[in-house]
């Protein structure tokens, strides 16, 4: 969807870049903003007037301690302001959508994150006044606003540092974003007046690993993955936690036939049961010889959960298709049954635009035998898992490892000193070279 504007300039004298240090101007041009994505979504949104107040009061103060006296810095500090008003916006939190299905889908970043897209809207509205009216600019919104995946990394950036929305605020608005730290006008701009020294940062294993890879920022700076590496094995549990998605909404769908049962109990019974057992199950506890449409409305039950899941899982796609462009296999490794995980597989895979001749395999393996799967060569091979057990087992024959420290599904702890390099999530997977 395009972005929704509104009237921030209410007449011809008006000059946003003195008006928005009005409070009252402040709340009022937040709140028909607020209205303006209502009205283009659909969703509705409750306002803390207290917490947008407090938001602007620490913005204002910031605003006037950094304000720059020279006039060659004054357009720059213009976007400055704007990403320091979304970090504080972002921490006062005075925004709240109404959740419902129908307007939470995720499909697009204004459902996907209807607070974030609100704020990210307010600032890119009032920092193009201020361009237009100040400096003659004409601003149109990178291409990276309606992009879901900018979306899910933004999102788990600010929720480790809510620093980062200033630099992805400027990818929004199509500047070149400044990832190493944002809160200091000055230091930013001392920095920018330096020659740049930034280049192709590349993974470098064990005791190679040079210093500027180990200072860089861990988001969202991707490293570069060695040339060397021709398959890559795939824990299923940091890709998908389908096995736990399918007990959860199974004993959903039991309980709403009257019957009692615990999300244990049905992990136990039916996690790798046909179907049918359960529905027995049901039909002697409920009287019903043939629960209906328990299939039926079990399977629409599931579909929406896994597509909401697959929504999430943005980073992994790009992942795989950047691996399958560079010729590199792809195996998935499960500990337990792979019945859910082909299940998965099928359904990302469908996801996947142009990626009709790319293939991943499924294996069932234990930490002692993962080295099977790393054959001929160990070093050509490399294992991205949260598990201790599987990472230890690999880095001892010789099979590069990456740790996921916060994966999707139930976050396990990950001693980060063990792997080669340690990730927070898929959008942070070492580039490939093509």
């Amino acid at each position: 969807m395009s972005l929704p504007v509104f009237n921030l300039v209410g007449s011809s004298v008006s000059e946003v870049k003195r008006d928005v240090r009005s409070l009252r101007w402040f709340r009022r041009a937040f709140l028909e903003q607020v209205t303006a994505i209502s009205q283009a979504s659909h969703i509705k949104f409750d306002v803390d007037t207290t917490c947008l107040a407090g938001a602007f009061l620490d913005w204002s103060r910031s605003f006037e301690a950094q304000k720059p006296d020279k006039h060659r810095e004054k357009r720059s500090f213009v976007d400055f302001a704007a990403g320091l008003m979304l970090v504080e916006l972002l921490q006062a939190a005075p925004l709240k959508a109404r959740a419902t299905r129908l307007n939470r889908d995720g499909s697009c970043p204004a459902t996907f994150w209807p607070e974030g897209y609100t704020y990210v809207a307010f600032c890119l509205n009032i920092r193009q006044a201020v361009l237009k009216q100040n400096f003659g600019e004409v601003c149109t919104p990178a291409s990276a606003l309606d992009d879901l995946e900018a979306w899910t990394a933004f999102q788990e950036a600010v929720y480790v540092d809510v620093w980062q929305a200033a630099p992805f605020l400027d990818l929004f608005s199509g500047e070149n974003p400044d990832w190493f730290g944002y809160d200091d006008f000055r230091t930013l701009m001392q920095r920018r007046s330096q020659p740049s020294q930034t280049g192709a940062i590349r993974l470098v294993w064990d005791d190679e690993r040079s210093v500027e890879a180990e200072q860089a920022p861990s988001f969202p700076v991707r490293q570069s993955l060695d040339p060397s590496i021709t398959r890559v094995l795939v824990d299923l549990r940091v890709m998908s936690n389908q096995t736990e998605l399918y007990v959860e909404e199974l004993t959903n769908q039991i309980q709403a036939y009257g019957v009692p049962i615990s999300h244990a109990e049905t992990a136990a019974r039916f996690a790798d049961a046909p179907i049918n057992l359960a529905i027995t199950h049901v039909a002697i506890l409920a009287g019903q010889i043939c629960p209906s449409a328990f299939i039926s409305s079990f399977e629409a039950r599931l579909a929406t959960r896994y597509r909401q899941d697959l929504a999430s899982r943005s980073g992994l796609a790009q992942v795989v298709r950047e691996l399958a462009n560079a010729s590199v296999s792809i195996t998935v490794v499960s500990q337990e049954s792979t019945e859910h995980g082909r299940a998965f597989l099928e359904r990302f895979m469908e996801s996947l635009p142009d990626t009709k001749d790319l293939t991943m395999q499924i294996e069932t393996c234990d930490a002692e035998h993962i080295v099977t799967l790393a054959k001929p060569d160990p070093k050509a091979c490399m294992l991205v898992s949260d598990d201790k057990k599987w990472i230890a087992a690999a880095k001892q024959r010789g099979v590069k490892t990456i740790g996921i420290a916060a994966p999707v599904g139930q976050r396990r702890a990950l001693d980060q000193s063990m792997p080669d390099i340690v990730i927070d999530g898929f959008h942070h997977f070492p580039k490939t070279s093509v």
